[in-house]
């Protein structure tokens, strides 16, 4: 793009010299280009940012996985807790972070590892039993009617009956009820309900687990690699897409200097003229 392409025929005067007002219309399309462009590639910019965090994201998650592949014993399994056994993508969420943004697993379409059994534990840890919890397929009342206590259930008051009639218990010297001992009670809590072992995990203030296998690891490591490769091309076409708008942006400028060079010339043609 030349001077002379700007101003259009006829725009020159004298030797060359681009005349002042077409000079002044030149240099104002100049600029107009240029913030014009500089929008284009800021926005270009944030994208690839966007993608860059996403593929960070994915990355950290294929690492994660390793670890988890590296703790799997001779069974070739391992028991992880449910937030470490999501699958699926991850996108960019402009509401994440307080509003600043950041690279999330995608809510709809999304899965879980594992055998679809999940396991209770309680805040320390251990594994939890069917008598930690209220409202289990083994109670005879309702939520509210049972309480947890120190890992143990307490006495069902409300269904004194039915309670002693089902199950074995241990009473102390004082005539206290200590705990619900019968088999079905200290089993550990496995179901193949999420939504319910997570309602026993917060009575208990603890978490729920999974198991996976290694290969089960292994392929979604595998299936996070080829979103990465995905993205990788994603990222070298947007790079190529902002190195043509820098070059365009390095021309535009070009262009508003030789107009401004253009201009002063006329200028100081103008002031040599009134010496004379």
């Amino acid at each position: 793009m030349t001077v002379g392409s700007v101003g259009g025929a006829g725009a020159t005067t004298g030797a060359g010299q681009v005349s002042h007002e077409l000079g002044d219309i030149s240099f104002l399309v100049a600029l107009l280009q240029l913030e014009t462009l500089d929008i284009e590639i800021g926005d270009r910019l944030t994208e690839m940012q966007r993608l860059n965090a996403v593929r960070k994201a994915y990355n950290e998650r294929i690492a994660e996985l390793q670890r988890l592949v590296d703790q799997c014993g001779t069974s070739g399994q391992v028991e992880i807790p449910v937030a470490a056994a999501g699958r699926g993508d991850i996108v960019w969420d402009p509401e994440a972070n307080g509003g600043a943004g950041a690279a999330v697993p995608a809510t709809e379409g999304s899965d879980l590892l594992g055998n679809g059994s999940y396991a209770v534990h309680r805040a320390d840890g251990t594994p939890a039993c069917w008598g930690d919890v209220t409202g289990s397929p083994e109670d005879d009342g309702p939520d509210e009617d049972a309480r947890v206590h120190g890992g143990e259930a307490r006495f069902p008051y409300f269904h004194l009956p039915q309670w002693l009639m089902n199950r074995s218990f241990l009473i102390g010297l004082d005539g206290e009820v200590l705990g619900d001992r019968s088999p079905e009670r200290t089993g550990r809590i496995a179901t193949s309900d999420i939504e319910t072992a997570q309602r026993y995990a917060d009575q208990l203030g603890g978490s729920v687990t999974t198991t996976v296998t290694r290969d089960q690891l292994l392929g979604e490591m595998q299936s996070l690699r080829d979103k990465v490769d995905n993205l990788s091309s994603d990222a070298e076409i947007g790079m190529l897409g902002l190195n043509r708008l820098l070059s365009r942006r390095n021309q535009v400028l070009q262009l508003a200097s030789n107009v401004m060079s253009s201009l002063h010339q006329t200028a100081m043609g103008l002031i040599a003229n009134l010496k004379v």
